[in-house]
């Protein structure tokens, strides 16, 4: 019953203190009554602190101000006014922040990398990508065995998985779903590859000798057969060969 008591009362004095009102108040009256706590900490007798409050503190003219509207006055102007004038002050100190951040971003930037720095930069991409591509090469072939009603090897790694299925024997023929319109794209894209850049689009319109609604529909198609991927990169789209395009290429016999 009595930590009911309790925990009520430490809750009814937090509501007070957390309240802008009750803090603003208390700090006004601090202010306009500092040397009132002053005196009364200090070691002077009674009857002396008495006489220093009325005296010298609070002259007859200037107890209620002190004690009254001084910290009611100084209470209202910060609850009211003070808000109105540090909003354009905020947004002032804020708009000049965020123009330092752009300045400093615009000069990151602008510094060029070192050929350190760079070249471990490259070195990471190109991690990624033979990572990216060990994974995508596992889930292609994981699913051909799903198609084919063979269970796939879920136990291995990625990497044996690649090497299991590069062992096998490729067939001497291209897949005879593949167009010629289709193996003449992937042939585009190999050859961007080989040149160590992806193939751009645009390149892929203006080489390809049919037009550009044929041309994308042949895209397109490698896209549904899995065998090549469009992605957007450094502000343009690009097409990348995938496991399954790679492997009809290099199923087509010498001289065709």
């Amino acid at each position: 019953m009595i930590d009911d008591f309790l925990k009520t009362i430490r809750s009814i004095l937090y509501e007070r203190i957390a309240s802008p009102l009750f803090t603003t108040a208390l700090l006004s009256w601090l202010g306009w009554n500092y040397r009132l706590v002053a005196v009364l900490a200090s070691d002077t007798q009674v009857l002396e602190k008495f006489r220093i409050i009325d005296e010298v503190l609070y002259p007859a003219d200037t107890l209620r101000l002190h004690l009254y509207w001084g910290p009611a006055v100084t209470t209202v102007f910060f609850l009211f006014a003070y808000p109105f004038i540090a909003k354009p002050v905020y947004a002032f100190w804020r708009a000049r922040q965020k123009e330092l951040l752009e300045i400093r971003r615009k000069i990151d930037d602008e510094t060029p990398l070192t050929i350190e720095q760079s070249r471990a930069i490259r070195r990471e991409i190109i991690e990624l990508r033979e990572s990216y591509q060990k994974e995508i090469s596992s889930r292609d072939m994981q699913i051909q065995d799903l198609r084919k009603g063979q269970a796939p090897e879920f136990g291995n790694t990625p990497q044996e998985t690649v090497r299991r299925h590069n062992q096998q024997k490729l067939s001497a023929v291209t897949d005879p779903e593949v167009s010629e319109e289709a193996l003449m794209m992937l042939k585009a894209i190999s050859a961007f590859e080989l040149d160590g850049k992806p193939a751009n689009e645009e390149q892929l319109f203006k080489t390809s000798p049919l037009d550009r609604v044929q041309t994308k529909y042949w895209l397109d198609e490698l896209t549904h057969r899995s065998c090549a991927n469009r992605v957007y990169e450094s502000g343009k789209y690009v097409w990348r060969l995938m496991h399954k395009g790679r492997e009809i290429l290099l199923s087509i016999p010498d001289g065709t």
